[in-house]
């Protein structure tokens, strides 16, 4: 009887194993990425994805590659009444997105997924939960090469270096934003300025940090900053402010000020140009106003209460 039920056991596994393999062997990866950017579009108007191909993943899953994602513009009417192209820009490239449904929220009519995400040579592992009234993120990231990232903006740009690390656990109400929930984390080891970095027109210097940390928490609908410190042998910045959060998420709004302490010889040179000069307060410290949204910030001189000529 044993030996039946060993056999038995024996030929399951194995004509299990066949139809896994047959499967993923067979699987229409192109066709299936062309489904899921059909998907992508479709279900928000606003964003695009572009995927190389996609394969089975851990069962109800799928794992894609080369996944690029874009925020795209509405069509507007030209003069003669034909509508000009859609316009996409590119806000997230992935090497690898792994998807994987929870059956038991999913079942409770909610959508739900686990994820897991190759980026920048690092990962970000999570899961997300959808309802009518709320939407659930945690994630945590580890290993993000800031050096893969370059900043550029039309009026300059950063290079960085270092590594990033993030945790979040984030709960926003899509009914009342005030009753959402949650906290942000950020580190960053190693993280430099590189050189040839430039802003507003002002070559900035080679700063190492010691410290680099960013913690946020959820109030009253708003993303606040707790503790936005990065301390640095020639540079020191002072982050504050807040996210104004919006029912949808991507819609949510910078109100962030960012404060530099620059060294002596760039301080003098950075206070001749006017934007700057205005931007200066009584200590020293020049700020910065991030505003925009989540997706697409901006970044220009602020005015501080008290400047100093």
């Amino acid at each position: 009887m044993i030996r039946w039920l060993l056999l038995s056991a024996g030929c399951v596994g194995t004509a299990a194993l066949g139809g896994v393999l047959g499967l993923y062997l067979a699987f229409p990866s192109e066709a299936a990425a062309d489904y899921a950017e059909y998907q992508v579009h479709a279900g928000s108007k606003e964003y695009a994805a572009e995927i190389g191909g996609i394969r089975p993943w851990w069962f109800p899953g799928g794992a894609a590659n080369d996944v690029t994602f874009y925020s795209v513009k509405k069509a507007r009417k030209k003069v003669d009444g034909e509508a000009s192209p859609l316009e996409r820009v590119q806000f997230l490239h992935l090497d690898s997105l792994a998807v994987r449904a929870r059956v038991l929220p999913t079942l409770l009519g909610k959508q739900a997924f686990s994820y897991r995400a190759a980026l920048l040579g690092g990962t970000v592992a999570g899961e997300f939960t959808r309802s009518e009234a709320s939407m659930e993120l945690s994630f945590d990231a580890s290993g993000l090469d800031l050096s893969q990232a370059p900043i550029q903006k039309d009026d300059g740009s950063v290079t960085l270096g270092g590594v990033a690390e993030a945790t979040a656990d984030l709960v926003f109400d899509t009914t009342d934003v005030k009753a959402s929930a949650g906290a942000l984390e950020l580190n960053f080891d190693g993280l430099t300025l590189g050189a040839g970095s430039k802003v507003m027109g002002v070559e900035l210097p080679v700063v190492n940090f010691t410290v680099a940390r960013v913690k946020m928490q959820v109030n009253e609908g708003k993303l606040e900053v707790l503790e936005g410190t990065f301390d640095g042998d020639q540079v020191d910045m002072v982050l504050s402010g807040d996210i104004s959060l919006n029912k949808k998420l991507e819609r949510s709004r910078n109100r962030l000020t960012l404060v530099v302490t620059l060294p002596e010889d760039l301080d003098q040179l950075a206070s001749l140009a006017p934007p700057l000069k205005r931007a200066r307060d009584s200590e020293g410290g020049f700020h910065f106003s991030i505003g925009g949204t989540v997706l697409s910030p901006t970044f220009r001189p602020g005015r501080p209460s008290s400047t100093k000529s």
